[in-house]
């Protein structure tokens, strides 16, 4: 299933990329920059590989092709790097990674991604597998929080025209942090609890995303800021895959284990929880991060 999300989300990242290769001069002609296929390639191969191998730690964990497949994702990645400090017309501009406070940013999008796909995924089949009840029930119980995602979205927008970037950062990462620690420390017996629960991660995400990016954008120079907005969105994009695999991968592990599926679900859909909501604390740290960090 996660390598089927991936690959229903990779023609969308396909299209931010190539959104980057035009740009507008000033005489308004349309121009496009040169893609080397290498740096195309070496960006492609490089999630894809890292997105397969943690889909692949569900098939008897950490394995050698597991390894493989993780260390040859993070080498295309590195050649990648190596290769827009190198090229001429660069996929990606080389300065967009120079600030510490643009990189924390993305950093959190990207994190709350990974935990607001693993939730989509988690939520539910826990619901039906763990407590017994069924998909229409396990459907209402992510309404609320998906509404909350959706309306606390634009609220963000005007807390970060009213009092600045830290209020919804730091509310978001508040909100976000608390709905998880409260699935891992509070009885998951009932689908409503979970609902609630749920329901304070969507706010959190609501109003960290966007002010999170405009934060982090507005920590690099004009000329940067387009370069800036894909890599933004390319990362939340793949973030999210990527937290599905890692849920995935977490609840399938341990069911190999155990042959009762319930009770296999119950147990490893808890610990299922602890990794969303360490990757969830690691959001609000790199949020923190970000606002202690001067334009730099």
């Amino acid at each position: 299933m996660a390598c089927d999300v991936f690959c229903l989300r990779s023609p969308s990242l396909l299209w931010h990329s190539l959104q980057e290769l035009s740009v507008y001069d000033r005489q308004r002609n349309w121009l496009y920059a040169y893609l080397t296929r290498r740096g195309f390639l070496l960006v492609a191969f490089g999630f894809l590989l890292i997105v397969v191998g943690v889909n692949r730690l569900s098939n008897g964990g950490l394995t050698v092709l597991v390894a493989t497949l993780l260390i040859a994702g993070l080498i295309f990645l590195v050649l990648f790097v190596r290769h827009i400090r190198r090229a001429k017309y660069p996929l990606v501009s080389p300065e967009v990674f120079s600030s510490t406070r643009f990189i924390a940013s993305v950093a959190a999008i990207s994190s709350a991604s990974f935990v607001c796909l693993g939730y989509a995924w988690l939520i539910p089949n826990f619901i039906q597998v763990a407590l017994g009840m069924g998909a229409k029930v396990s459907g209402f119980v992510m309404v609320p929080g998906c509404v909350a995602t959706m309306l606390f979205s634009p609220v963000a927008g005007r807390l970060l025209d009213r009092k600045g970037s830290r209020a919804p950062i730091a509310a978001g990462a508040a909100l976000l942090v608390l709905g998880a620690i409260l699935m891992c420390v509070r009885s998951l017996d009932t689908a409503w609890g979970l609902a609630v629960w749920y329901l304070l991660s969507g706010m959190g995400q609501g109003l960290l995303s966007s002010p999170s990016m405009t934060y982090g954008l507005s920590s690099l120079d004009d000329g940067l800021r387009a370069d800036g907005t894909s890599v933004c969105n390319s990362l939340q994009q793949l973030g999210g895959p990527v937290g599905v695999s890692a849920v995935t991968a977490v609840v399938a592990s341990a069911q190999t284990y155990n042959t009762e599926i319930t009770a296999g679900m119950v147990l490893d859909g808890q610990a299922a929880f602890v990794v969303l909501a360490i990757v969830a604390a690691g959001a609000a740290a790199f949020s923190l991060i970000a606002l202690r960090l001067a334009k730099s």
